[in-house]
């Protein structure tokens, strides 16, 4: 079952990511950031301590979700693509996985 704070994490990462499809990282508010994910502005602080934090809980999750199973190199590469918009973004901000 998710709780209401999972799914506002998810929604205000998932905000984080549309936003810095147009902006960059450094320029995103985080007023900006529950607004675009329809949240009240005291929500994000409840959830993260940075804008940082966002980017590092989500990438540690999907990084865990993805090599749950045996390693292989395959998976690797099937990680980048899956993620690969993401990683894009993140590398055009100058911010490291």
């Amino acid at each position: 079952m998710t709780t209401q704070s999972e799914l506002s994490r998810e929604w205000i990462t998932q905000a984080l990511y549309e936003l810095l499809k147009t902006k960059p990282f450094a320029s995103i508010t985080n007023k900006e950031i529950t607004d675009k994910a329809g949240l009240s502005h005291i929500t994000i602080y409840r959830l993260f301590d940075s804008k940082e934090e966002i980017i590092l809980k989500d990438l540690k999750t999907r990084i865990r979700k993805s090599f749950l199973k045996e390693y292989h190199i395959a998976d690797l590469f099937d990680f980048y693509q899956s993620n690969q918009e993401l990683i894009d973004c993140l590398y055009q901000n100058h911010l490291s996985i």
